[in-house]
């Protein structure tokens, strides 16, 4: 069978030493360690995902606010272009105003010019009439 003598009393007691100085000395010391780097792990995490919130949160913000502008802009757009073509009816209508009241005039100016021309027309006829009765007469 085992005999059990003191050497095995004094292996017992030297691990059961060198178990309490490891524990003190090693174990301890580098659980609380690892402890540490665990809650700073968890602690980055916490920060990384009330960043990741905090930027998807801005995104959406901007994304509204971009919608917003294309919509504000269109409308700025179509504004214009209704300011544009109302200016450009305007002037269509003052430039044709303006056309007609100067082929009105000069309407007027022809018919004087042609009256005057049929008068003198037949200022000349009765002179040539006056003329040919003279001769034949």
């Amino acid at each position: 069978m085992l005999d059990l003598d003191i050497s095995v009393l004094y292996t017992i007691i030297i691990l059961w030493i060198l178990l309490i100085i490891l524990n003190k000395i090693f174990y301890k010391p580098v659980g609380g360690i690892i402890n540490e780097r665990e809650k700073k792990s968890e602690t980055e995490n916490t920060a990384i995902s009330s960043m990741k919130i905090d930027i998807e949160d801005r995104a959406e913000e901007i994304e509204f606010v971009m919608k917003k502008a294309r919509k504000d802009s269109i409308g700025i757009s179509e504004e214009i272009i209704k300011k544009g073509e109302s200016a450009r009816e305007e002037l269509l209508s003052t430039t044709r105003k303006k056309t007609t009241e100067d082929f009105r005039g000069r309407m007027v100016l022809l018919d004087r010019e042609i009256i005057e021309a049929e008068d003198k027309l037949k200022g000349e006829i009765k002179n040539f009439s006056k003329k040919i009765e003279g001769i034949f007469t």
